[in-house]
């Protein structure tokens, strides 16, 4: 999960847009067309020059990270688990 890993260190994350990266990532990242070289490029100019922009993605990121939290994915999944069973 590279863009979980980027943003657990405090790092802004940019990727492509498309799935599944947008399911993983949400509104968290700087995201950008894979197929176009300049777009890329605006993209990480953009990161590099807009502080508040910058800023607010990383903190987003962080925010982002909690989603994956292993005990927390521990706890649904036995959740699951004991809602499938009681039926």
């Amino acid at each position: 999960m590279p863009i979980i890993e980027g943003q657990k260190t405090g790092r802004i994350v940019v990727t492509s847009k498309i799935e599944p990266l947008m399911e993983v990532a949400g509104d968290s990242v700087a995201y950008v067309d894979p197929f176009d070289s300049r777009a890329i490029r605006l993209g990480f100019l953009k990161v590099i020059k807009d502080d508040d922009y910058r800023m607010k993605k990383i903190a987003l990121g962080i925010t982002n990270v909690e989603r994956f939290d292993v005990k927390k994915i521990a706890k649904e999944y036995v959740e699951i688990y004991q809602e499938l069973t009681a039926n």
